[in-house]
């Protein structure tokens, strides 16, 4: 082995590997190689691969071949295929060091094609050009060659320059590709474990979510069994809608990533209820003093949620206050407490809205026994319960069976 021209022209280029001919039976998988590096969170890509290995079975063929490069770079011999392959497979020598590979064809043991059937499923095919040296220049040896997985095919009798030129060319595309390959693994790394992070932190602030829920549950006056069976078929309803809308309704639907949050602040969209009338009032008609208080539930419910300082945290305060202030809003404008009009209404809202009036036809009140699920829906489309965007109806619609009975009858 040399030590070869100190001050590389190629220097930002791997080392080449040239390649002679040979069989060998080497998998790169088998090992797993780390070219690359992080330095204080920033992906460094380090390529010093400064050596050619030269297969042949001449010695007077491997000194005027090592000879050639020997000012550019470091050499590394083999008499086989077999040799190579022993050589491509340590860490020294191996993809982790060697630029290119110069192959003859004829040689003992293991000759340059079955070396090279032998690489054909592993990496290194890709990572480190070969170059077939050969003294046949027939059209079939040639594109035999191409056809094994050569770079390109080198005649003899040798023009130094020339073959320099073209070798150094085709190391510095494959460093290039190299670090390249190197770079987009690196960062898709670093891309991985920060969506895990973020996972976490998700996990983390619905655990802290459905804390202050149930908290928030246990000290209205509204925490009776009967209305915590309400709470959670709203979110159960409003996930389904949600999750429909954002396979069929993608434009206008919230993200697959905010609908857990969503049906978590849906559970307080009358937390303004326990601050405006008694639960018993809730169940039997209302005079008209108290349909006018009941009207400005949504808005206590908001002034009291924004002084929640814990469910700010959580990340839920925007969807619970949307929630809890336009549920009660209808498309065409009639409803309360702003009387919100069309697409000024959040499409949350809407959602829990249609939730919290579906439900509640199918619940048993003292006025009235509970509805059926066909009546309810045939009231709902009729606008008897208030108007709905007709393009949210039309997608409740479609599953709204599915949804009851996976709700309402497991």
């Amino acid at each position: 082995m040399r030590s070869f021209f100190k001050s590389d022209p190629y220097s930002r280029t791997p080392v080449f590997l040239v390649v002679l001919t040979g069989k060998v039976g080497l998998c790169y998988n088998r090992k797993k190689r780390n070219y690359g590096s992080k330095t204080a969170g920033k992906v460094v890509v380090r390529v010093s691969r400064r050596k050619i290995l030269i297969v042949d079975d001449s010695r007077l063929n491997r000194t005027v071949l090592s000879d050639m490069f020997s000012n550019h770079y470091e050499i590394a011999e083999a008499e086989n295929g077999q040799d190579a392959l022993d050589i491509l497979d340590d860490d020294d020598y191996g993809p982790r060091q060697i630029a290119a590979v110069l192959l003859d064809v004829v040689m003992p043991v293991m000759d340059g094609y079955q070396l090279l059937d032998a690489l054909k499923d592993s990496e290194i095919l890709q990572r480190i050009p070969f170059f077939m040296i050969t003294a046949e220049n027939d059209a079939a040896s040639i594109a035999r060659g191409y056809a094994a997985g050569v770079m390109d095919v080198v005649n003899k009798p040798y023009n130094p320059a020339l073959i320099r030129r073209r070798i150094g060319s085709i190391i510095e595309l494959y460093e290039t590709r190299l670090q390249l390959r190197m770079l987009i693994e690196e960062q898709a790394e670093v891309l991985a474990k920060r969506a895990k992070k973020m996972e976490e932190r998700l996990d983390e602030q619905l655990a802290a979510s459905r804390a202050v829920i149930e908290a928030l549950a246990t000290v209205t006056e509204f925490g009776s069994d009967g209305h915590r069976e309400h709470i959670h078929r709203i979110q159960a309803l409003t996930g389904g809608i949600l999750r429909h809308l954002a396979m069929h309704w993608p434009d206008k639907a919230p993200k697959k990533a905010e609908i857990d949050l969503i049906v978590q602040a849906a559970a307080l969209h009358d937390i303004g209820m326990a601050l405006t009338q008694d639960e018993s009032s809730r169940f039997s008609p209302l005079r008209e003093s108290e349909e006018q208080l009941m009207r400005q539930h949504p808005i206590r419910g908001c002034e009291f949620l924004e002084q929640m300082d814990a469910l700010r945290e959580t990340g839920l305060m925007d969807y619970a206050l949307e929630i809890c202030r336009c549920h009660h809003e209808r498309w065409n404008g009639d409803g309360f407490p702003a009387g919100l009009k069309g697409d000024a209404i959040p499409l949350i809202a809407q959602v829990v809205g249609l939730a919290d009036v579906y439900d509640a036809l199918l619940t048993d009140w003292s006025h009235r026994p509970a509805y059926s699920s066909e009546k309810a829906l045939q009231m709902i489309c009729r606008g008897e319960c208030g108007s709905f965007d007709p393009k949210l109806l039309e997608r409740f619609l479609d599953i709204a069976n599915h949804l009851y009975d996976q709700i309402y009858k497991s």
